[in-house]
Order: structure tokens, then C-alpha cells, then sequence
């Protein structure tokens, strides 16, 4: 007020005072945190150990093959991994920045979930995993091993984007490192294969894999080009659906889903790409020189 007096004033800040419970919940939490880094600390060296330990077992059973020791069979099967058998391999390289210790589970995870009892492996790139077939798998049996496969790649795509290739069966020991190898070279190749979702299965490769080298050449790349030139005016979509659905065994409604579209859509571009091309393909001989041709002008 104007012209009152002020009456003096004091304010004292005294300390909060914890009670006994509260100072003791305080103390038992900073143990338990201290305990819980500590226990994450050394869970996290195990892993890593038994990861090195996996590592170092698969490389020593690929580089010795048929000529493993009996000790070295011997820590293989005391990991767990039956080695008679027909064995099919499975890489997985992990794009970007991943932890391929900690996510490890993750894949092992995955391929159970779609049937596929495999070991996991870490690598230097992703990681290395192979299934085991007591027999000779008859080749339904392998393409539904790959279908299933391919389904666990999609189950990570959420959280972690992969490249994927599938190797043949192969018999014995040797047989994981056999297929492990041609499955790292399907993946490799999936990397620029964006048709089939970055996954690739040796088996279904075949004989036009082996032709692809061929087509690198100088000869046949300007052909290549010039056989599809007429595609080309369409935004890319016609050779996109043209390459998708040779990729996908000429079946509309694998292509459709594919490339998110209906399966009418699709139809309408097959037939306007056969009517551009002047091509039926219905003809095996055709489907495989213009499957070529996509394989070699892909980017």
C-alpha cells in the first residue's frame, strides 16, 4: 500500500528431510541399477564370446570340408549342429549399421516362425544360418523351404532391411559350407535385385544364372537394350512389371502382390508388352531371352 509501512519479513529455505524408507528406497535403487549394468555388462561378453566361438567353428568346418577332424566334428555336434544330413543354406546380409550380435535372436526368431529350424551364425557381413534335412529333400520340398524363407526375410523388413539367398541342398559335412558358399553369392546378387524383394534361391536361378555371365558382354548388352526399347516410354512401369513377373515364374498374382498392384493391372500390362514386343510369351525361349535381357540393362 502507498505510504504504509512495511512490516519486516523473514523466509527461511530449511532442507527436505527424507524419511528412513525413502533414504533406504534411494540407496537399494542405486545398487540395483549398479547390479543390473554390471549384469548386462557381462551377459552382453558372453554373448559376444559365444559369438566369436560360432564364428570360429563354422569358418574351421567350411575351410577343412571332407577333411575335418574328428575333433572338430566333435565340437560341431557338441554346438548342437547335425552334420549327416542334406543341409541348405541361408545368408543374410544385414544393410546399414546393425548389432549382428544382439539381433541374432532375431533371425533365429523369424525363421522358426515360418517352420525353418536352422542355426544362426554371425559374420562379418550378417550372418550365415542352415537348416538340416534328415534325407534327400524332393524339389517341392525345397521350394517350400525357400517360400518359407523368403517369408521370414519379409518379417524382419519392419525393423531391419536384409539381402537373402538360399544355396541347393548338399549332403554331409561339407555340404553346409557348399551351400552356405552359393547361398552368399545369391544374396550378394538379391542386393540388385529389387524384383524379387532382395531375395534369390540358387535353385530357382538355374540356367539363366549361369547364362547371366554371358550377357555381360558387349555383344549382347546393346541387343538387350534395343529388344526393350520399346518399353521404355512408359515411366518404367511396363519393364518393371515385364522383369517382376518373368522373376516370379509368369504368375499374375505373385507379380501383383510384388509390385502392389491388382492382379487385372497387371494382366492388361502383360498384354500390352506382348503387343509392343511383338512377342508371346507363353513361349519358353522367349520368357528366357527377354528374362536375360531384363537381367542385363537392370541398374
Amino acid at each position: 500500500m502507498s505510504g504504509a509501512a512495511r512490516e519486516p519479513w523473514l523466509a527461511v529455505l530449511l532442507p527436505v528431510r527424507q524419511s528412513v524408507e525413502e533414504a533406504s528406497l534411494s540407496v537399494v535403487l542405486d545398487v540395483a541399477s549398479l547390479a543390473a549394468g554390471h549384469r548386462l555388462a557381462v551377459a552382453r561378453m558372453v554373448d559376444e564370446r559365444e559369438a566369436r566361438r560360432r564364428s570360429a567353428l563354422l569358418g574351421e568346418l567350411i575351410d577343412t570340408s571332407a577333411d575335418a577332424t574328428p575333433g572338430l566334428l566333435r565340437r560341431a555336434l557338441d554346438a548342437g549342429w547335425a552334420l549327416d544330413g542334406w543341409h541348405i543354406g541361408i545368408k543374410v546380409l544385414a544393410v546399414g549399421e546393425v548389432d549382428l550380435v544382439a539381433r541374432r535372436s532375431e533371425v533365429a526368431d523369424a525363421l522358426a516362425a515360418e517352420g525353418i529350424d536352422a542355426n544362426v551364425v554371425e559374420q562379418a557381413d550378417g550372418w550365415a544360418a542352415w537348416t538340416t534335412l534328415p534325407g534327400e529333400p524332393r524339389p517341392e520340398s525345397i521350394t517350400r523351404i525357400a517360400e518359407s524363407i523368403r517369408a521370414a526375410q519379409a518379417r524382419l523388413e519392419p525393423t531391419m532391411e536384409t539381402w537373402v539367398g538360399v544355396g541347393r541342398a548338399h549332403d554331409g559335412p561339407a555340404g553346409i559350407g557348399a551351400s552356405l558358399s552359393e547361398a552368399g553369392d545369391a544374396a550378394r546378387l538379391a542386393g540388385s535385385r529389387s524384383q524379387t524383394g532382395r531375395f534369390l534361391h540358387v535353385d530357382r536361378l538355374g540356367l539363366a544364372q549361369l547364362l547371366l555371365a554371358w550377357t555381360r558382354t558387349d555383344t549382347f548388352q546393346p541387343a538387350a537394350a534395343a529388344l526393350l526399347a520399346p518399353l521404355r516410354d512408359s515411366n518404367g512401369e511396363l519393364l518393371e512389371t515385364l522383369s517382376t513377373y518373368l522373376d516370379e515364374e509368369s504368375s499374375l498374382a505373385h507379380t501383383a502382390t510384388r509390385m502392389g498392384l491388382h492382379r487385372n493391372t497387371v494382366s492388361s500390362r502383360i498384354d500390352r508388352i506382348q503387343r509392343l514386343l511383338s512377342v508371346d510369351l507363353a513361349d519358353p525361349e522367349t520368357r528366357l531371352a527377354l528374362h536375360l535381357a531384363c537381367r542385363t540393362i537392370a541398374p
